[in-house]
């Protein structure tokens, strides 16, 4: 079963891992896949973002983002 933790990433929001998750991310090993909305641009400073980045890095953790996106369609 470790190992296939170890291979898929587990969807969170980043707020969800700021305020109540990261430790258990940590403690168990699991990659996440972090959700960053414009609520969380807002509310965090990049120094936040880092803080989490850098105590899942501590952990050989990988990390997958999904930036914000508007409804708009870009025509090029």
């Amino acid at each position: 079963m470790n190992q296939l933790v170890k291979k898929v990433h587990v969807n969170i929001p980043f707020t969800m891992l700021w305020d109540s998750y990261i430790a258990l991310f940590v403690r168990h090993g699991l990659n996440p896949e972090i959700g960053i909305d414009a609520i969380a641009l807002e509310r965090f400073s990049f120094s936040d973002f880092k803080t989490i980045a850098d105590q899942l890095h501590k952990q050989n953790l990988t990390i997958t983002l999904h930036a914000p996106c508007s409804g708009s369609t870009i025509v090029v």
